[in-house]
């Protein structure tokens, strides 16, 4: 099996230990990227001028197609058939975002025809991001989306909500629609229930975010519920947010400096594992934006699988609020309801208090969210093909 990946990125979130977990059947290969890409980065995206930032956008959604790597693909795709020629492979799979890689594989497959089968995974959608109104894309981009749904010969996106909302975006036809499964990216097995036996109690109680926290992630009001939860329950819970926070977002929670809001800088993959494991609570955000309903962030299932309580700020309808619900591993509160911050403070003085809090998750449906049992639909639908 091989590995296509850029040889440098331009993003301070690479978890260099991930690389040295490679399975040693994997050959990870590596495409250096190539100007003007690499000076498009230097010169506008890690600039510190205002100006440079917007031109830096202007240039990502009107010059650049499919998305920022448009020089990457080149060489990527040129890498992809020496292999494809040279091993006689069979299946092609990519994985987006970034969208360059679903480029990639629908010109291999415009090249190869049916010499191939090209499997599309979307973590993210196009035409979603279209419709909400994103900056970052145009309609042709969503056209792009299409060509690569017709194309493909299965696309996988994970969870259910996604595919009734392409079936929607593009009005698909049945056929389209049949190519369309979802498989979740689970949380590893090193996360499984063995791993949670011992684990330290905390007092003060910790409740743990564990992820970045920016732009349209931030949900309106979020700052001042939490200042206000943090001060009544002042000496029995600790805030804690692992990862990188937007600056603004974190001056509104550090003006009041209670020593009960804390953060950690971004720490490596496993580190975060182990936080998320540690804490004696967890906290999950998703924004009430549109189609955030579709959303199934990668956190979720690590928190999950850490059999922590999660309080989770998040649409009471879409694929989070759904797993939480089969799970039974959480509490909702619905950024888009009325009361939602003073049922969060209140539900957080009862898990202080342990009065009244229930939590009684479902080890066995738990179990199937982990990434060998999704892993095997994969494979299982691959193997169908």
């Amino acid at each position: 099996m091989f590995v296509v990946t850029a040889e440098k990125y331009f993003s301070s979130a690479i978890d260099i230990e991930l690389n040295r977990k490679v399975d040693p059947r994997i050959s990870v290969i590596k495409v250096k990227n190539t100007p003007p890409f690499s000076i498009y980065c230097n010169s506008f995206r890690n600039s510190l001028f205002k100006v440079m930032g917007v031109c830096s956008e202007f240039i990502e959604n009107k010059v650049f197609f499919p998305d920022n790597r448009t020089q990457w693909r080149k060489a990527a795709f040129k890498k992809s058939m020496e292999l494809i020629n040279q091993y006689n492979i069979k299946v092609v799979y990519t994985s987006s975002p970034p969208f360059s890689s679903a480029f990639v594989g629908l010109k291999l497959k415009q090249e190869l025809g049916e010499h191939i089968k090209l499997i599309t995974e979307f973590r993210d959608l196009i035409s979603k991001l279209v419709r909400s109104g994103s900056y970052k894309t145009t309609r042709r981009k969503s056209f792009f989306e299409y060509n690569l749904l017709e194309s493909s010969d299965l696309v996988i996106v994970d969870g259910p909500h996604k595919i009734k909302y392409l079936k929607e975006a593009h009005k698909l036809t049945s056929s389209l629609e049949n190519k369309i499964h979802y498989v979740y990216s689970g949380y590893p097995s090193s996360m499984n229930g063995a791993t949670v036996k011992n684990k330290t109690c905390h007092f003060p109680k910790i409740i743990r975010y564990v992820g970045g926290i920016r732009g349209l992630s931030i949900i309106p009001g979020f700052d001042s519920i939490l200042i206000k939860c943090a001060q009544r329950y002042k000496d029995k819970i600790i805030f804690e947010f692992v990862g990188s926070v937007e600056k603004k977002f974190k001056a509104k929670l550090t003006t009041h400096n209670l020593s009960n809001i804390r953060f950690i800088n971004h720490v490596p993959h496993y580190e975060a594992e182990k936080l998320t494991i540690d804490a004696d609570a967890l906290l999950l955000l998703i924004n009430d934006i549109p189609y955030s309903y579709i959303m199934t962030s990668i956190k979720i299932f690590r928190y999950i699988a850490s059999m922590n309580p999660i309080f989770a700020i998040i649409p009471s309808y879409g694929s989070a609020a759904d797993i939480i619900r089969e799970t039974k591993t959480g509490v909702i509160f619905d950024p888009g309801q009325r009361d939602w911050g003073e049922n969060f403070i209140n539900s957080v003085g009862q898990f202080c208090s342990g009065s009244d809090f229930q939590f009684n998750p479902d080890i066995e449906v738990i179990r199937k969210y982990c990434s060998e049992n999704q892993f095997m639909h994969i494979k299982n639908l691959i193997l169908s093909l």
